[in-house]
């Protein structure tokens, strides 16, 4: 670079690649930046939820925390704009499953919501 380069010349540029950051980056979705501990927050959530779930005598509980948190993930599918039938309506689709499944394990929910026949 001559005498005339621009002061604002970013150090990372001339770098050896060994020396650069080695934090991953934080992501971006429409804009939005995320921090870069809540995935992992999120995750263990959603494994305590379906921890609770599995066990058979707080599988109506586990569903219900489930339940809200499929909401919330259908709330942000709708808030960025993401598509209709593949990523909005994925956590019902996840929530029909997991209700389905109940419902036919648990006969105490059965004798609450009788099927006609």
């Amino acid at each position: 670079m001559g005498a005339n380069a621009p002061a604002s010349v970013s150090t990372d540029a001339i770098k050896p690649p060994r020396f650069k950051s080695a934090a991953p980056p934080i992501a971006h979705h429409h804009g939005q930046q995320a921090d870069s501990g809540l995935p992992r927050g999120i995750g263990l959530l959603e494994a305590f939820c379906l921890a609770v779930y599995l066990i058979p005598r707080t599988s109506a509980l586990g569903a219900l925390l489930l339940t809200g948190f499929l909401g919330g993930a259908v709330a942000t599918h709708l808030r960025v704009e993401d598509p209709l039938l593949s990523h909005v309506f994925f956590p019902v689709y996840v929530g029909l499953l997991l209700w389905g499944g109940l419902f036919l394990r648990e006969q105490r929910l059965r004798t609450l919501v009788p099927v006609r026949k």
